[in-house]
């Protein structure tokens, strides 16, 4: 048996840290491609909204993998890509949408639904509450 001893493993061309295990045997991998982005303020209004959700800021994007402006986020490799949405439904007192609502949130792979048999869950809502729902939605897509 042989013991190979490693701290840190590099892409071959530009000499980035792909992996890091530092003196304690704890494992980094600072290239690991993740986001974390939000809706800008929108507090106070009570507005319909149909088609792509586009977190207009981000937090932290380690890759460059989300596109802000468009609402896309890009694998730069093939794989398996965890992603969750946390929002909040409306709801039915008279200061809010004078007529029931229904939400329905899902998540695509280059435009087409990523429903059931595809790894996706999707989330419907329909408009009941005297308070804001919270709806959050995770899925685990190829």
């Amino acid at each position: 048996m042989s013991t190979l001893k490693v701290g840190t493993i590099q892409d071959h061309a530009n000499s980035n840290n792909a992996l890091v295990i530092d003196g304690s045997g704890r494992v980094t991998k600072p290239a690991l491609p993740c986001f974390g982005a939000r809706r800008g303020n929108t507090s106070g209004s009570a507005t319909a909204y149909t088609g792509t959700i586009i977190f207009n800021e981000e937090d932290f994007d380690v890759g460059g993998v989300y596109n802000h402006t468009n609402g896309k986020f890009t694998a730069p490799v093939t794989g398996y890509y965890q992603l969750n949405f946390v929002g909040f439904g409306c709801k039915s007192d008279a200061n809010a949408m004078p007529v029931a609502q229904h939400i329905y949130v899902e998540m695509q792979i280059n435009g087409t639904n990523a429903g059931p048999g595809k790894g996706a869950v999707n989330y419907f809502y329909s408009q009941s509450s005297t308070t804001y729902p919270n709806m959050q939605l995770s899925c685990l897509l190829y």
